[in-house]
């Protein structure tokens, strides 16, 4: 009985760090050929200071005053704020000779509601320096936007990631005709990003950062010219850590109380039976309805977060608790009848014991590999 018991006991172990190089195995199915991908009509590739992509530069800014009613499950949040732009007498020629509006020279390609969203748009005014003219002009925003990537590895304590994208509207200033980019500031801290309004309840706001892309669009089959148009894309980002003790308490907490219980069952005394195989099974029901209540509070994922890995874990513990007093209930039972009791209860408590170090092993193991930086 005892070498089933420590068989079952190497078996968990081995599903639990099974889960845990599951998501490195998703990853590297992306290596697959591409016949057999999903392929999408845009592609989007960052680029770095020293790769730019066009030869006329409007220079954008956005102050975020206000981040509110974040909805993770439908990876949604409001968003209110200004923004400026900048440019040089050769964008204002391509701006007069196309007859476009200043203020559309963008667009925000994860704005949700367009119907929902308005722009408050100043008029453009001009200024000489350094002996070139520059025209300058400034709006609000106010919408509700999309969250395209949301990394639920960590999660719940991963980072939160909020985005607001801003990218080159016309087709005319595409990087195939006139190769107009959007050159934010990278340094946020000479020109921050974040507003007064932008804290989140429960999370510290811990960085702001642009980040610089081309995104690449596939051409409809009726285009006159070319088989793609790409755009330059400047997109700010507010970057959010949740607190340790609140995600603690919410989610960790009660998993453990309930872990403890059924990890302490074993210490109770064999002679209990039946009222010991109650435990595991109520514990399970217990953990599945928490373990519920936390995935209808994030988006569904292809892979395993971390907090999923400690419930795929403590299931797989009340399963194995569950059938080792099943095991040591009937020993019990028949050594009872034989006259060899007392031998079988220490015996029995002897491979519990056993089974209570290697459970509090393998959560351990669980929570530092499980987690990836």
């Amino acid at each position: 009985m005892a070498r089933v018991l420590l068989a079952l006991v190497t078996l968990l172990l081995v599903v639990a760090f099974g889960q845990l190089i599951a998501p490195q195995l998703k990853l590297r199915s992306s290596s697959l050929p591409h016949s057999v991908q999903a392929k999408s009509f845009v592609s989007v590739k960052e680029i770095n200071a020293s790769e730019e992509p066009g030869s006329l530069a409007i220079d954008i800014g956005v102050r975020v005053r206000t981040i509110h009613d974040i909805d993770l499950p439908e990876q949604k949040f409001n968003s209110e704020g200004w923004y400026w732009l900048q440019w040089g007498e050769d964008v204002q020629a391509l701006i007069e000779r196309y007859g476009l509006d200043p203020h559309g020279v963008f667009e925000i390609a994860n704005l949700v509601r367009y119907e929902s969203s308005h722009q408050n748009k100043a008029p453009v005014r001009s200024v000489v320096r350094n002996g070139k003219k520059i025209f300058y002009t400034s709006g609000a925003y106010s919408g509700e936007f999309f969250i395209p990537n949301v990394d639920l590895r960590n999660s719940p304590f991963g980072r939160l990631s909020l985005p607001i994208i801003f990218e080159v509207g016309p087709r005319v200033l595409s990087l195939q005709a006139n190769r107009v980019y959007l050159r934010p500031e990278m340094n946020t801290e000479t020109d921050p990003i974040a507003g007064e309004f932008s804290n989140i309840s429960g999370f510290t706001l811990v960085d702001t950062i642009w980040q610089r892309a081309v995104a690449t669009y596939l051409s409809p089959p009726d285009a006159t010219s070319g088989s793609h148009r790409a755009f330059s894309r400047a997109t700010a980002f507010l970057i959010y850590f949740p607190g340790f003790w609140p995600v603690f308490v919410q989610w960790i907490l009660p998993l453990a109380v309930v872990m403890g219980i059924v990890v302490l069952t074993p210490s109770l005394d064999g002679a209990l039976g039946d009222s010991r195989l109650a435990i595991p099974t109520a514990a399970l029901l217990t953990l599945i309805f928490l373990h519920l209540g936390y995935k209808t509070s994030f988006p569904e994922t292809p892979y395993l977060t971390y907090l999923d890995m400690i419930y795929a874990y403590s299931y797989g513990v009340c399963i194995v608790i569950f059938i080792l007093f099943v095991l040591s209930s009937n020993a019990h039972t028949r050594d009872r009848r034989e006259g060899d009791e007392r031998a079988s209860l220490n015996r029995h408590d002897r491979i519990e014991s056993v089974v209570q170090v290697s459970v509090l092993v393998g959560y351990l193991c669980v929570a530092v590999f499980g987690w990836r930086v």
